[in-house]
């Protein structure tokens, strides 16, 4: 026992890799919406290969290390394997650290339940926002923690951090508020102690990292001069989200405004749709006229009402009704830290859990002033709270003294065992008898119907199915470069984008939309009679003709003028 107990760490990372395995293995696997699918099939080359190494949302750089693996070893979704790594080492990493001076039975306990807890959105449902912002917690604690052992781990705590920078740089500037507050109060608590830290100590790892966020940021803005195309789609992306994502769009809040800019109850539809493929009817300029259209009719400015209190105190507290229910995990220990924090006699530590009290507050009001209310971006203020928070009590000496009691290590290690017990056999039952019986072949993967299309050289298919695959560990550079070589989305978040419209543009198609009826072999692909009558009248409005539709194969259809 003493053997092992001298590499806990060790042991600390195997459990969590185990648990990791058993979540992919028996978790039903998806990301957490559709962002990361298609930002996945984009770094597996599926849209082509000059835009494969830039992820949307994410720096230049951020792509690099999975584009490079591609070219090494297609066969695998480095995209997805990076981001579970990250999340494996990131969580082994914060627990030793919180766990270093407890015994090996208290500390297994503790990272059993911690690793079950985050198994959900670390290891089942990934999402590269959640992701960002947990390397970036456990990157600080690992430069904090290195530097009262004066050692060199910052360096690594530092490169994990640069990397959920450079994930969603959003996410740094969520995390930092409370990374200010937490650095202050552990200076005004170890000012006067020997292990204090001083300035000589702390500029190594604060100039490493202001530098490697300075070179993040030149890297972005130099890729964006050299290619306008992209600074184009970034500009007309900032003012599609600001409708798609904070407003409720109606003909009816203002049909004046509406027909003077030659927009109906159609056209809005087919934007909230996300179906604006039509790339000179759907413009920045356009989104522009529309925004200040809806701004009077959405309130989404930064207010205190009854409404917006009522809403932020809701949200905060409506823990019971989540979904999904394995979320709760990051939401309990989070409160459970904040309350242990208010309980003890120093008054640091009250202080501190008011003020994370206050910052969870405070996004949650902003979440109520603009409408909205996201896992995603919830989790990054629970993740920088719930780390924080728990290396700071992992430093108290009565919470040590309490786990070294030989009854709470029997306690814990029967607990970890049983826990552990029923996961592992829990996870095995769903994949040997439960995950993926459902779906049926080329329904819930539709690289089988983008194969059928392939065979087809003489036609070029328009998507409005944004649904790509139930398994992200299938999305592969072998599987499906190429796939959409005569095919692209005639939507979707990534349009009208570079990466979108890479192999239209290849077939001498610039407004995928019209050139259902400028160019005979362009076909749409659609299982919605609604959808497909949607863009039948938008396309007679703009077009001024007649239009029929004709039914080629299965839910392919051609456009003619009559």
């Amino acid at each position: 026992m003493k053997t092992i107990s001298k590499h806990k760490s060790l042991v600390i990372f195997i459990t969590t890799v185990i648990i990791c395995a058993f979540s992919i293995l028996g978790g039903t696997l998806d990301y957490a919406g559709n962002d990361d699918t298609f930002r996945n099939l984009i770094s597996a080359g599926a849209f082509g290969k000059n835009y494969s190494f830039y992820i949307p949302n994410s720096n230049i750089l951020y792509g690099v290390p999975a584009y490079l693996l591609n070219m090494i070893l297609p066969q695998v979704n480095w995209y997805y394997w990076l981001m579970v790594s990250l999340n494996v080492l990131s969580i082994s990493a914060f627990c030793s650290i919180c766990l270093e001076k407890y015994g090996l039975t208290v500390s297994e306990f503790a990272t059993v339940l911690i690793n079950i807890m985050l198994s959900r959105d670390f290891f089942i449902a990934l999402q590269y926002t959640k992701s960002a912002s947990l390397w970036i917690s456990a990157g600080f604690i690992i430069i904090v923690h290195s530097l009262f052992k004066k050692n060199r781990h910052w360096i690594w705590g530092a490169l994990l951090f640069l990397s959920g920078v450079a994930g969603r740089f959003n996410c740094f500037l969520m995390a930092l508020p409370f990374i200010a507050v937490f650095s202050f109060l552990i200076y005004l608590e170890t000012r006067n102690r020997p292990d204090s830290l001083r300035i000589k100590d702390i500029l190594k790892p604060l100039i490493t990292v202001a530098v490697g966020i300075i070179v993040l940021l030149a890297a972005e803005h130099s890729f964006r001069a050299i290619h306008p195309d992209w600074k184009a789609y970034w500009e007309y992306d900032k003012a599609s989200v600001n409708l798609r994502d904070y407003m409720r769009l109606d003909y009816q809040h203002d049909p004046d405004k509406y027909n003077s800019i030659n927009t109906d109850e159609n056209d809005i539809a087919l934007f909230s749709k996300w179906l604006f493929g039509d790339t000179d009817f759907y413009t920045t300029s356009w989104l522009k006229k529309v925004y200040s259209i809806e701004n009077r009719c959405n309130n989404t400015h930064i207010r205190i009402t009854a409404d917006t209190i009522k809403d932020t105190f809701i949200k905060l507290f409506d823990v019971p009704t989540r979904v999904p229910a394995g979320s709760l995990g990051p939401v309990f220990i989070t409160w459970t830290c904040i309350i242990l924090l208010l309980f003890r006699k120093n008054y640091i530590s009250k202080a501190f859990a008011i003020i994370n009290f206050g910052g969870l507050t405070a996004i949650y009001w902003y979440f109520a002033c603009i409408g909205r209310f996201m896992w995603r971006a919830e989790l990054g203020v629970y993740i920088s709270v719930l780390l924080l928070s728990s290396y700071y009590l992992s430093r108290s000496p009565k919470l040590i003294t309490i786990a070294s009691a030989k009854k709470i290590r029997t306690i814990s290690v029967s607990i970890a065992l049983i826990l552990m017990g029923i996961f592992t056999i829990y996870m095995t039952y769903q994949w040997r008898y439960v995950k993926d019986k459902h779906l049926v072949a080329h329904e819930a993967d539709i690289s089988g119907r983008l194969e059928t299309f392939k065979e087809n050289r003489d036609s070029f298919y328009l998507l409005t199915d944004f649904y790509v695959t139930n398994n992200p560990i299938s999305i592969t550079h072998s599987k499906w470069h190429n796939l959409y070589s005569n095919s692209c989305y005639l939507g979707n978040w990534i349009t009208p984008s570079p990466t979108a419209l890479y192999y239209a543009h290849e077939n001498n198609i610039e407004n995928p939309m019209t050139s259902l009826i400028s160019d005979k072999t362009v076909l749409l692909y659609s299982d919605s009679d609604d959808t497909t009558q949607m863009i039948t009248k938008h396309l007679e409005k703009i077009l001024m003709h007649s239009i029929t539709t004709t039914e080629v194969s299965e839910n392919t259809w051609k456009f003619e003028t009559k």
